[in-house]
């Protein structure tokens, strides 16, 4: 990804699309933004529409109360998906998947969840995107789910089961 800011041209690399939509996943908006800027037909109302929803996508805070918070991001995304209905993605397939990801569409989050590399960023992703005010219980309820649907069925390493415990405390 280090190497994605060094090059003249980004956009033409062969992973210049998987590093967006990881960034995305990370929460990491501001960077997503700046790598989407570096493409050439940044300029144009698709790329435009989707800078002015990571512009705008809702920050949590601790003093913020969660019902605000929740409230803020269902509008948020409905903005997202008025946008993606209307076919405002419609020219770039690419653009169009990054708006789901900002919608936390399950599908496209579970397609994505290997750009990760670990259960637990796929975790942070889903919550993120799916669930930003969830309470404790649910988050190792959900942690439990991403963990079984990135490893497929592989058994868990000490790390994975050390983690699940801190999630159930």
């Amino acid at each position: 990804m280090k190497e994605m800011w060094e090059e003249e041209s980004p956009h033409l690399s062969p992973h210049y699309w998987d590093v967006v939509y990881t960034l995305l996943c990370r929460g990491s908006l501001d960077e997503a933004r700046k790598l989407l800027k570096s493409h050439p037909q940044s300029g144009r109302e698709d790329f435009v529409s989707l800078d002015e929803l990571l512009q705008v996508a809702p920050q949590g805070s601790q003093e913020m109360p969660s019902r605000q918070l929740d409230v803020w991001w269902q509008s948020w995304q409905a903005d997202c998906a008025r946008r993606l209905m209307d076919g405002e993605f419609s020219l770039l397939p690419e653009l169009e998947t990054a708006c789901k990801i900002l919608m936390g569409d399950e599908d496209t989050l579970y397609e994505l969840r290997k750009l990760g590399e670990t259960w637990y960023n796929y975790l942070v992703t889903k919550v993120t995107y799916t669930r930003p005010t969830i309470g404790r219980q649910l988050l190792a309820e959900l942690a439990e789910e991403c963990l079984s649907a990135f490893g497929e069925g592989e058994p868990t390493a000490l790390l994975d089961d050390i983690l699940l415990a801190a999630f159930r405390l």
